[in-house]
């Protein structure tokens, strides 16, 4: 498992009262603990609030040991999946999600 954080403008993440909420790059920690695969890993990252420290907002690459990859971004206040479309996936410092899944 290997996760990116990346800067990206325009990222607003969802918030429940019911869950705990980590800060960006902690937010990094239980999937690197607990997942296996992207899914299990974004299935992590849906369990908490994110909160952007140092009014930095970011987007994430996670990638597993079978080669899947996905961008997971927080677009319109709900948590976003950008899939690779190739057999590579590459982000930058830009939201992918509004511009490649409408």
């Amino acid at each position: 498992m290997a996760i990116a954080l990346l800067a990206a403008s325009e990222a607003e993440p969802p918030y429940d009262s019911n869950k705990i909420t980590l800060n960006m790059t902690t937010a990094i920690r239980p999937a690197l603990d607990n997942a296996v695969t992207v899914e299990e890993a974004v299935e992590l990252f849906r369990n908490y609030n994110i909160y952007f420290s140092g009014d930095i907002e970011c987007h994430y690459l996670i990638a597993d040991a079978s080669g899947d990859s996905i961008i997971v971004e927080f677009y319109d206040g709900e948590l976003q999946k950008v899939e690779a479309e190739t057999h590579y996936q590459i982000t930058t410092n830009f939201i992918a999600y509004n511009r490649l899944n409408r």
